[in-house]
């Protein structure tokens, strides 16, 4: 599935248990400006991008493409993070999340 550069933003920041007040003051910006970047109402500066991107530890590449490539190294970065996120959870949400990845292998969804 696709995502726009907002669902992006608003991933990012909710996985990782920001306000959107946080990334907007780190940001030097109004917290309205921000919504509406999560909100694809608005499109960040590429300077902006380069400083979310650098922010959250991930590629520029993730939040500007539609797809990265399979084989590329922003792909494995991106993986990296994943993995790296996954751990910090609870167990119990783990094991939710395990199972469910189980469950999409299975009917291969």
């Amino acid at each position: 599935m696709r995502q726009t550069l907002g669902q992006k933003l608003r991933f990012l920041r909710l996985s990782r248990k920001y306000t959107q007040q946080e990334i907007s003051g780190y940001l030097h910006l109004e917290r309205a400006a921000y919504a509406n970047y999560e909100s694809d109402r608005r499109c960040p500066s590429c300077q902006s991008i380069v400083v979310i991107a650098d922010f959250y530890g991930v590629p520029a590449d993730y939040l500007i493409r539609e797809e990265l490539p399979d084989n590329s190294d922003s792909a494995s970065l991106v993986l990296e993070q994943v993995l790296k996120d996954f751990c910090l959870l609870e167990p119990e949400k783990q094991k939710i999340i395990a199972q469910y990845l189980h469950r999409c292998a299975k009917n291969k969804v």
